[in-house]
């Protein structure tokens, strides 16, 4: 069954083997799922809680392997730059890099955003929570504030 992975599987992703992923990986996968579940029920959720499971750590594998890759060109290309956007938001915020208040960091919204009670125009500058910072950054809907200022203070 590992072998039916899609990308070549977790023993191909353990050694840092990656097939780009293609139309027709993503075509076998559901055609195995379509195989495997008009069986008995509890045997499709034990076929789809292995292949998740094994899915999950081939993922882990490609994204830290292939995300420094620029010239990787399978199907979910997409999915591995937004991958390393993410990455590289968490790292700067790691390393102190972008502008705090308390652990809240500050974004410059790029277009118009509303999430929820947020509502920011395209400019101004606010202050959110780490994830929501993360999720919209990675969007490409704000930009976080970079300084090496100790601390900030609200007016």
């Amino acid at each position: 069954m590992s072998s039916e992975i899609p990308a070549g599987g977790p023993y191909k992703a353990a050694l840092g083997m990656h097939e780009p992923l293609t139309v027709e990986h993503l075509k076998e996968a559901r055609r195995q799922l379509s195989y495997y579940c008009t069986a008995h029920a509890r045997f499709c959720r034990e076929f789809v809680a292995r292949m998740r499971e094994a899915s999950l750590n081939v993922a882990r594998a490609r994204l830290e392997d292939l995300s420094a890759s620029r010239d990787y060109v399978g199907v979910d290309k997409g999915v591995i730059e937004v991958a390393e956007r993410l990455v590289e938001f968490y790292a700067d915020y790691i390393a102190g890099l972008l502008a705090l208040h308390g652990e809240d960091v500050a974004v410059e919204a790029r277009a118009d955003v509303r999430v929820g009670k947020l509502a920011l125009r395209r400019g101004e500058i606010a202050f959110l929570e780490p994830g929501l910072a993360a999720r919209l950054a990675v969007a490409g809907l704000v930009e976080p504030v970079r300084s090496n200022a100790i601390s900030l203070r609200s007016p």
